[in-house]
């Protein structure tokens, strides 16, 4: 009598065997195994294949436990964009990431964002406009004021800004 290998996906546990098991939930085997191994972290095998090899996780999502059965979606402020992913990265500040599964962070836009890993971005307050980095905002130059929080305006030629950057008034001497 010959003996035969397990084909990948089952494993013989004992020396004379006389059948070869699927592997459980989470694990996989290559040709010949005695045992089923967990899938490593950023890898799976679903309970309906054929249990030879572990898939990575798509861009997008992760899988953050060994010998896992799926994959998980990126959670709101996060993003991985690479397959294979155990965690999820942070959007860094200036940057957010607005919904599940995202591949990418998008930057603030007339806005900005300090904390990293948020799912979306503030308006300045009135005077004041976002930094280049857009992780803080800075206050609106002379002679200029923003009503929105967006960008700041010029005031007409002769007029100054008010204190706060929100108003063009007349220069101290003068009325109107």
């Amino acid at each position: 009598s010959s003996c035969l290998e397990c084909e990948g996906g089952r494993f013989a546990p004992k020396s004379q065997s006389v059948t070869c098991e699927l592997c459980g939930t989470g694990l996989f085997s290559e040709v010949g195994a005695a045992i089923c191994q967990p899938c490593a972290v950023g890898f799976f095998v679903e309970d309906d294949d054929d249990h030879a090899s572990c898939t990575p996780a798509p861009p997008g999502y992760h899988v953050p436990r060994p010998g896992s059965n799926d994959y998980e979606p990126c959670s709101p402020g996060y993003f991985t964009d690479v397959s294979g992913s155990a965690l999820c990265k942070a959007c860094p500040a200036g940057y957010f990431a607005e919904n599940y599964t995202a591949k990418t962070c998008q930057a603030c836009v007339n806005q900005f964002q300090a904390a990293v890993g948020q799912s979306g971005c503030v308006t300045c307050p009135r005077g004041k406009l976002p930094n280049l980095l857009r992780i803080a905002c800075d206050q609106c130059p002379k002679k200029t004021i923003s009503s929105k929080g967006i960008g700041c305006d010029l005031c007409p030629f002769g007029l100054d800004a008010d204190v706060n950057n929100t108003r063009c008034i007349c220069p101290a001497g003068q009325y109107g």
